[in-house]
Protein backbone atom coordinates (compact mmCIF):
# COMPACT_ATOMS: atom_id res chain seq x y z
CA UNK A 1 0.00 0.00 0.00
CA UNK A 2 1.68 3.21 -1.03
CA UNK A 3 -0.65 5.68 0.52
CA UNK A 4 -2.08 5.66 3.53
CA UNK A 5 -4.50 8.06 5.10
CA UNK A 6 -4.25 9.01 8.63
CA UNK A 7 -7.06 11.41 10.45
CA UNK A 8 -6.09 10.73 14.13
CA UNK A 9 -5.37 13.99 14.98
CA UNK A 10 -8.29 15.51 13.34
CA UNK A 11 -10.73 13.84 15.95
CA UNK A 12 -12.04 14.91 19.49
CA UNK A 13 -9.63 12.20 20.78
CA UNK A 14 -6.62 14.11 20.64
CA UNK A 15 -7.42 17.81 20.02
CA UNK A 16 -10.91 17.99 22.02
CA UNK A 17 -14.35 18.49 20.95
CA UNK A 18 -14.39 21.94 20.14
CA UNK A 19 -11.77 21.25 17.54
CA UNK A 20 -12.01 17.87 16.36
CA UNK A 21 -14.76 15.74 15.08
CA UNK A 22 -16.13 12.64 16.79
CA UNK A 23 -15.57 8.75 15.07
CA UNK A 24 -19.49 8.61 15.85
CA UNK A 25 -20.10 11.56 13.89
CA UNK A 26 -17.86 10.19 11.23
CA UNK A 27 -19.82 6.66 11.32
CA UNK A 28 -22.79 8.89 11.25
CA UNK A 29 -22.57 9.61 7.34
CA UNK A 30 -21.63 6.04 6.51
CA UNK A 31 -25.56 6.03 4.82
CA UNK A 32 -25.32 9.21 3.07
CA UNK A 33 -21.98 8.02 1.58
CA UNK A 34 -22.92 4.79 0.36
CA UNK A 35 -25.83 6.68 -1.60
CA UNK A 36 -22.58 8.71 -3.49
CA UNK A 37 -20.88 5.73 -3.76
CA UNK A 38 -23.95 4.34 -5.67
CA UNK A 39 -24.36 7.27 -7.66
CA UNK A 40 -20.54 7.46 -8.08
CA UNK A 41 -20.62 4.08 -9.51
CA UNK A 42 -23.13 4.38 -11.89
CA UNK A 43 -21.51 7.50 -12.57
CA UNK A 44 -18.48 5.36 -14.30
CA UNK A 45 -21.03 2.80 -16.00
CA UNK A 46 -22.33 5.49 -17.79
CA UNK A 47 -19.01 7.21 -19.09
CA UNK A 48 -19.08 9.64 -17.04
CA UNK A 49 -16.11 9.69 -15.58
CA UNK A 50 -13.41 7.70 -16.97
CA UNK A 51 -12.34 5.54 -14.12
CA UNK A 52 -11.70 2.22 -14.75
CA UNK A 53 -12.27 2.24 -18.50
CA UNK A 54 -8.68 2.73 -20.08
CA UNK A 55 -7.60 2.01 -23.72
CA UNK A 56 -4.55 0.45 -23.69
CA UNK A 57 -4.38 0.01 -27.48
CA UNK A 58 -4.50 4.12 -27.51
CA UNK A 59 -1.83 3.98 -25.11
CA UNK A 60 0.51 2.01 -27.42
CA UNK A 61 -0.37 4.66 -29.96
CA UNK A 62 0.40 7.44 -28.24
CA UNK A 63 3.51 5.94 -26.44
CA UNK A 64 4.90 5.21 -30.36
CA UNK A 65 4.08 8.48 -31.44
CA UNK A 66 6.05 10.22 -28.83
CA UNK A 67 9.19 7.24 -29.32
CA UNK A 68 9.61 7.67 -33.32
CA UNK A 69 9.99 11.87 -32.78
CA UNK A 70 13.21 13.10 -31.95
CA UNK A 71 12.52 16.78 -31.47
CA UNK A 72 10.67 19.18 -28.93
CA UNK A 73 7.34 18.58 -27.33
CA UNK A 74 5.46 21.22 -26.77
CA UNK A 75 1.45 20.94 -24.71
CA UNK A 76 -0.78 23.82 -25.00
CA UNK A 77 -3.75 24.35 -23.23
CA UNK A 78 -5.51 25.99 -20.33
CA UNK A 79 -2.86 25.79 -17.03
CA UNK A 80 -5.29 23.28 -15.25
CA UNK A 81 -4.35 20.40 -17.76
CA UNK A 82 -0.93 21.40 -18.33
CA UNK A 83 -0.40 21.49 -14.66
CA UNK A 84 -2.33 17.90 -14.41
CA UNK A 85 0.30 16.73 -17.21
CA UNK A 86 3.41 18.47 -15.46
CA UNK A 87 3.01 16.82 -12.15
CA UNK A 88 3.49 13.54 -12.76
CA UNK A 89 6.34 14.19 -14.74
CA UNK A 90 9.94 14.02 -14.08
CA UNK A 91 12.49 12.76 -16.84
CA UNK A 92 10.58 14.10 -19.93
CA UNK A 93 12.24 17.32 -21.50
CA UNK A 94 8.91 18.97 -22.21
CA UNK A 95 7.70 23.05 -23.04
CA UNK A 96 4.48 23.60 -21.53
CA UNK A 97 2.48 26.53 -22.77
CA UNK A 98 -0.47 27.77 -20.32
CA UNK A 99 -1.13 30.98 -21.73
CA UNK A 100 -1.18 33.18 -24.92
CA UNK A 101 0.95 35.54 -23.13
CA UNK A 102 3.72 37.32 -25.22
CA UNK A 103 6.30 35.69 -23.03
CA UNK A 104 5.54 32.40 -24.42
CA UNK A 105 6.57 33.27 -28.09
CA UNK A 106 10.06 32.52 -27.62
CA UNK A 107 9.52 28.69 -26.68
CA UNK A 108 7.33 29.16 -29.84
CA UNK A 109 9.98 29.87 -31.72
CA UNK A 110 11.35 27.09 -34.24
CA UNK A 111 9.18 24.50 -34.15
CA UNK A 112 9.65 22.23 -37.56
CA UNK A 113 10.58 19.43 -35.71
CA UNK A 114 8.32 19.66 -32.63
CA UNK A 115 5.47 18.06 -32.25
CA UNK A 116 2.81 19.94 -30.75
CA UNK A 117 0.38 18.91 -28.45
CA UNK A 118 -2.90 20.85 -28.47
CA UNK A 119 -5.77 20.56 -25.45
CA UNK A 120 -9.19 21.77 -27.01
CA UNK A 121 -10.82 24.08 -24.56
CA UNK A 122 -10.71 27.79 -24.50
CA UNK A 123 -10.91 29.65 -27.58
CA UNK A 124 -7.64 30.91 -27.51
CA UNK A 125 -5.75 27.64 -28.06
CA UNK A 126 -7.89 27.16 -31.44
CA UNK A 127 -6.58 30.28 -32.55
CA UNK A 128 -3.04 30.13 -31.57
CA UNK A 129 -3.13 26.34 -32.83
CA UNK A 130 -4.36 27.26 -35.72
CA UNK A 131 -1.92 29.61 -36.68
CA UNK A 132 1.04 27.03 -35.19
CA UNK A 133 0.36 24.08 -37.25
CA UNK A 134 1.49 24.80 -40.21
CA UNK A 135 4.70 25.52 -38.96
CA UNK A 136 5.26 22.37 -36.71
CA UNK A 137 6.03 18.73 -38.48
CA UNK A 138 3.08 17.00 -36.57
CA UNK A 139 0.57 18.08 -34.14
CA UNK A 140 -1.16 15.84 -31.76
CA UNK A 141 -4.80 17.05 -31.41
CA UNK A 142 -6.64 15.74 -27.97
CA UNK A 143 -10.45 16.57 -27.95
CA UNK A 144 -11.72 17.10 -24.99
CA UNK A 145 -14.87 14.93 -23.41
CA UNK A 146 -17.60 17.73 -23.45
CA UNK A 147 -16.94 18.57 -20.15
CA UNK A 148 -16.49 21.79 -20.71
CA UNK A 149 -19.56 23.26 -23.38
CA UNK A 150 -18.26 25.19 -25.93
CA UNK A 151 -20.01 24.99 -29.22
CA UNK A 152 -21.25 22.02 -31.49
CA UNK A 153 -19.22 21.37 -34.09
CA UNK A 154 -16.01 19.21 -34.21
CA UNK A 155 -12.45 20.91 -34.09
CA UNK A 156 -9.99 20.11 -36.33
CA UNK A 157 -6.71 21.16 -37.95
CA UNK A 158 -4.97 19.91 -41.28
CA UNK A 159 -2.48 17.35 -40.97
CA UNK A 160 -3.02 16.83 -37.70
CA UNK A 161 -3.46 13.30 -35.39
CA UNK A 162 -6.61 13.58 -33.41
CA UNK A 163 -6.77 11.78 -30.27
CA UNK A 164 -10.39 11.52 -28.24
CA UNK A 165 -10.77 9.96 -25.07
CA UNK A 166 -12.80 10.67 -22.02
CA UNK A 167 -10.58 13.06 -19.71
CA UNK A 168 -7.96 13.22 -21.69
CA UNK A 169 -8.34 17.30 -21.93
CA UNK A 170 -10.37 17.90 -18.27
CA UNK A 171 -7.70 18.93 -15.58
CA UNK A 172 -9.49 16.91 -13.28
CA UNK A 173 -8.85 13.76 -14.80
CA UNK A 174 -5.72 13.62 -17.38
CA UNK A 175 -3.31 11.90 -15.31
CA UNK A 176 -5.53 8.90 -15.72
CA UNK A 177 -6.27 9.02 -19.42
CA UNK A 178 -4.17 7.20 -22.56
CA UNK A 179 -1.95 10.35 -22.57
CA UNK A 180 -1.10 10.80 -18.84
CA UNK A 181 -0.33 6.34 -18.73
CA UNK A 182 2.02 7.05 -22.24
CA UNK A 183 3.74 9.36 -20.60
CA UNK A 184 4.81 7.32 -17.70
CA UNK A 185 5.41 4.39 -20.29
CA UNK A 186 7.65 7.06 -22.34
CA UNK A 187 9.54 7.47 -18.66
CA UNK A 188 10.26 4.10 -18.81
CA UNK A 189 7.35 2.82 -16.01
CA UNK A 190 6.24 -0.65 -17.67
CA UNK A 191 2.47 -0.27 -18.85
CA UNK A 192 1.70 -3.88 -17.52
CA UNK A 193 2.92 -2.23 -14.00
CA UNK A 194 0.67 0.86 -14.06
CA UNK A 195 -2.03 -1.45 -15.25
CA UNK A 196 -1.42 -3.31 -11.98
CA UNK A 197 -1.55 -0.33 -9.72
CA UNK A 198 -4.58 0.97 -11.52
CA UNK A 199 -6.46 -2.10 -10.23
CA UNK A 200 -5.04 -1.76 -6.45
CA UNK A 201 -5.80 1.34 -5.70
CA UNK A 202 -9.10 1.21 -7.96
CA UNK A 203 -10.07 -1.38 -5.74
CA UNK A 204 -9.55 0.53 -2.47
CA UNK A 205 -11.22 3.71 -3.93
CA UNK A 206 -14.29 1.55 -4.63
CA UNK A 207 -15.22 0.06 -1.34
CA UNK A 208 -18.60 0.75 -0.27
CA UNK A 209 -17.28 1.28 3.44
CA UNK A 210 -16.53 5.09 4.67
CA UNK A 211 -14.13 4.00 6.95
CA UNK A 212 -12.74 1.42 4.78
CA UNK A 213 -11.95 3.74 1.81
CA UNK A 214 -9.14 5.84 2.27
CA UNK A 215 -10.92 8.30 -0.15
CA UNK A 216 -14.23 8.62 1.40
CA UNK A 217 -12.24 8.49 5.07
CA UNK A 218 -10.52 12.04 3.46
CA UNK A 219 -13.96 13.23 1.93
CA UNK A 220 -16.25 12.48 5.14
CA UNK A 221 -13.57 14.23 7.35
CA UNK A 222 -14.56 17.29 6.00
CA UNK A 223 -18.26 16.60 4.94
CA UNK A 224 -18.48 16.09 9.64
CA UNK A 225 -17.04 19.73 10.02
CA UNK A 226 -19.55 20.78 6.93
CA UNK A 227 -21.99 19.62 9.18
CA UNK A 228 -21.36 19.99 12.38
CA UNK A 229 -18.74 22.74 12.73
CA UNK A 230 -17.92 24.83 9.90
CA UNK A 231 -16.89 24.94 6.44
CA UNK A 232 -13.08 23.91 6.16
CA UNK A 233 -10.51 23.84 2.99
CA UNK A 234 -7.70 22.13 2.53
CA UNK A 235 -4.47 23.27 3.72
CA UNK A 236 -2.06 21.37 1.39
CA UNK A 237 1.54 20.87 3.25
CA UNK A 238 4.33 19.61 0.97
CA UNK A 239 7.77 18.52 2.23
CA UNK A 240 9.97 19.87 -0.09
CA UNK A 241 9.92 21.05 -3.46
CA UNK A 242 9.49 18.48 -5.57
CA UNK A 243 6.45 18.45 -4.05
CA UNK A 244 5.14 21.88 -5.55
CA UNK A 245 4.00 21.13 -8.83
CA UNK A 246 1.93 18.32 -7.42
CA UNK A 247 0.17 20.46 -4.72
CA UNK A 248 -0.59 23.29 -7.50
CA UNK A 249 -2.31 20.89 -9.45
CA UNK A 250 -4.25 19.20 -6.67
CA UNK A 251 -5.09 22.52 -4.91
CA UNK A 252 -6.64 23.47 -8.05
CA UNK A 253 -8.79 20.55 -8.59
CA UNK A 254 -9.75 20.13 -5.10
CA UNK A 255 -11.20 23.66 -5.52
CA UNK A 256 -12.70 22.79 -8.58
CA UNK A 257 -14.50 19.91 -7.67
CA UNK A 258 -15.86 21.13 -4.65
CA UNK A 259 -17.07 24.82 -5.74
CA UNK A 260 -20.48 25.16 -6.80
CA UNK A 261 -23.35 27.75 -6.82
CA UNK A 262 -27.28 26.62 -7.17
CA UNK A 263 -30.52 27.36 -5.90
CA UNK A 264 -32.25 25.43 -3.64
CA UNK A 265 -36.01 26.22 -2.10
CA UNK A 266 -35.28 30.05 -3.80
CA UNK A 267 -32.37 30.49 -1.75
CA UNK A 268 -28.87 30.51 -3.87
CA UNK A 269 -26.38 28.56 -2.23
CA UNK A 270 -22.43 28.38 -2.59
CA UNK A 271 -19.80 25.81 -1.52
CA UNK A 272 -15.69 25.59 -1.36
CA UNK A 273 -13.34 28.03 -1.16
CA UNK A 274 -9.79 28.38 -2.25
CA UNK A 275 -7.23 26.00 -0.95
CA UNK A 276 -4.36 26.81 0.64
CA UNK A 277 -0.81 25.06 -0.15
CA UNK A 278 2.09 25.96 1.58
CA UNK A 279 5.81 24.45 2.35
CA UNK A 280 6.76 22.99 5.30
CA UNK A 281 9.34 25.88 6.00
CA UNK A 282 7.13 28.67 4.81
CA UNK A 283 7.69 30.29 8.15
CA UNK A 284 5.17 33.12 7.16
CA UNK A 285 2.94 30.84 5.74
CA UNK A 286 3.00 28.70 9.11
CA UNK A 287 1.84 31.78 10.92
CA UNK A 288 -1.27 32.51 8.90
CA UNK A 289 -2.13 28.99 9.46
CA UNK A 290 -1.75 28.89 12.98
CA UNK A 291 -2.82 32.08 14.53
CA UNK A 292 -5.62 33.61 11.41
CA UNK A 293 -9.12 32.56 12.09
CA UNK A 294 -9.58 29.06 10.90
CA UNK A 295 -10.34 28.00 7.59
CA UNK A 296 -8.64 24.85 6.94
CA UNK A 297 -7.81 21.68 7.70
CA UNK A 298 -3.98 21.21 6.94
CA UNK A 299 -2.92 17.90 5.10
CA UNK A 300 0.32 17.02 5.26
CA UNK A 301 1.63 15.27 2.66
CA UNK A 302 5.14 13.13 3.09
CA UNK A 303 6.97 10.34 2.00
CA UNK A 304 9.68 7.88 3.51
CA UNK A 305 13.97 8.07 3.23
CA UNK A 306 14.42 6.31 -0.25
CA UNK A 307 16.28 3.14 0.31
CA UNK A 308 19.95 3.39 -0.01
CA UNK A 309 22.52 1.35 0.39
CA UNK A 310 24.95 3.69 2.22
CA UNK A 311 23.52 6.76 2.56
CA UNK A 312 26.78 9.75 3.08
CA UNK A 313 26.72 11.61 6.23
CA UNK A 314 25.32 14.57 5.03
CA UNK A 315 22.02 12.56 3.28
CA UNK A 316 21.45 11.21 6.35
CA UNK A 317 21.35 14.72 8.40
CA UNK A 318 19.37 15.96 5.82
CA UNK A 319 16.68 13.47 6.13
CA UNK A 320 16.83 13.41 10.17
CA UNK A 321 16.04 16.89 10.16
CA UNK A 322 13.38 16.71 7.23
CA UNK A 323 11.61 14.09 9.52
CA UNK A 324 11.90 16.19 12.84
CA UNK A 325 10.41 19.07 10.98
CA UNK A 326 7.22 16.94 9.92
CA UNK A 327 7.20 15.88 13.83
CA UNK A 328 7.44 19.30 14.74
CA UNK A 329 4.48 20.66 12.61
CA UNK A 330 2.29 18.29 14.48
CA UNK A 331 3.05 19.43 17.61
CA UNK A 332 3.02 23.26 15.99
CA UNK A 333 -0.84 22.36 14.80
CA UNK A 334 -1.74 20.19 17.97
CA UNK A 335 -1.18 23.01 20.38
CA UNK A 336 -3.50 25.71 19.27
CA UNK A 337 -5.97 22.51 19.06
CA UNK A 338 -5.77 23.01 15.00
CA UNK A 339 -6.92 19.69 12.60
CA UNK A 340 -4.45 17.64 10.64
CA UNK A 341 -4.79 14.77 8.08
CA UNK A 342 -1.62 12.78 7.50
CA UNK A 343 -1.14 11.17 4.31
CA UNK A 344 2.09 9.45 3.26
CA UNK A 345 3.49 7.65 0.25
CA UNK A 346 6.03 5.20 0.08
CA UNK A 347 8.10 7.52 -1.99
CA UNK A 348 7.78 10.79 -4.31
CA UNK A 349 7.90 8.85 -7.37
CA UNK A 350 5.56 9.31 -10.55
CA UNK A 351 4.03 5.86 -9.79
CA UNK A 352 3.55 6.83 -6.20
CA UNK A 353 2.37 10.42 -7.14
CA UNK A 354 -0.50 9.30 -10.04
CA UNK A 355 -1.47 6.43 -6.69
CA UNK A 356 -2.23 9.53 -4.30
CA UNK A 357 -3.83 11.60 -7.62
CA UNK A 358 -6.52 8.82 -8.03
CA UNK A 359 -7.34 8.67 -4.67
CA UNK A 360 -7.29 12.91 -4.40
CA UNK A 361 -9.68 13.19 -7.30
CA UNK A 362 -11.89 10.51 -6.06
CA UNK A 363 -12.02 12.08 -2.24
CA UNK A 364 -12.80 15.77 -3.64
CA UNK A 365 -16.14 13.49 -5.77
CA UNK A 366 -17.38 12.38 -2.92
CA UNK A 367 -16.95 15.50 -1.20
CA UNK A 368 -18.48 17.58 -4.16
CA UNK A 369 -21.03 15.07 -4.19
CA UNK A 370 -21.68 15.22 -0.26
CA UNK A 371 -21.94 19.16 -0.83
CA UNK A 372 -23.91 19.71 -4.11
CA UNK A 373 -26.32 17.69 -6.03
CA UNK A 374 -23.96 17.66 -9.04
CA UNK A 375 -20.33 17.44 -8.44
CA UNK A 376 -18.98 17.42 -12.55
CA UNK A 377 -20.80 20.67 -12.79
CA UNK A 378 -18.21 23.39 -13.67
CA UNK A 379 -21.00 26.17 -14.63
CA UNK A 380 -18.39 29.30 -13.80
CA UNK A 381 -15.70 27.63 -15.89
CA UNK A 382 -17.98 27.03 -18.46
CA UNK A 383 -19.27 31.03 -18.27
CA UNK A 384 -16.09 32.09 -18.28
CA UNK A 385 -15.19 30.20 -21.67
CA UNK A 386 -18.39 31.63 -23.13
CA UNK A 387 -17.11 35.31 -21.87
CA UNK A 388 -13.49 35.18 -22.78
CA UNK A 389 -14.41 33.65 -26.46
CA UNK A 390 -17.13 36.47 -27.21
CA UNK A 391 -14.57 38.90 -26.23
CA UNK A 392 -11.72 37.22 -28.74
CA UNK A 393 -14.37 36.39 -31.64
CA UNK A 394 -15.39 40.28 -31.51
CA UNK A 395 -11.69 41.31 -31.46
CA UNK A 396 -10.73 39.37 -34.52
CA UNK A 397 -13.97 40.39 -36.58
CA UNK A 398 -13.44 44.10 -35.48
CA UNK A 399 -9.37 43.36 -37.01
CA UNK A 400 -10.65 41.95 -40.11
Amino acid sequence: MAVSVDIALALSDNIGPQAGISRVSLQALSNEFSDIHSSFMEARSAQLIPFGNVDLQLVDEIVKIFEEHDGRIIFMGENGVISAYQSHIDNLDIDFIATPSPESIPTLENLERSILVVFDGPLWVRELAAVLCTNVAQTLLCIGDGTFAQDDEPWSLPNTTTITALGIADARFAPFSPLGLALMVVQDIELDSIVALMERIDARCSREGLIENPAYLLAGLFAVFEREQESLRPAIVFPDERWRSWSSWASSVWAGISSHLWNQNGIRRRTGGNVAVLMLSDECRLQHISVAPRENIAVLFSSNVPSQVSPNEVTKTAWRLHNNLLDAFLDFMVWDNRPVCQIMIDSNSVLNRFELSYLWVHSALALGAFLAENPLEMSGSDRWRKISSDVIMNSSNNNQ
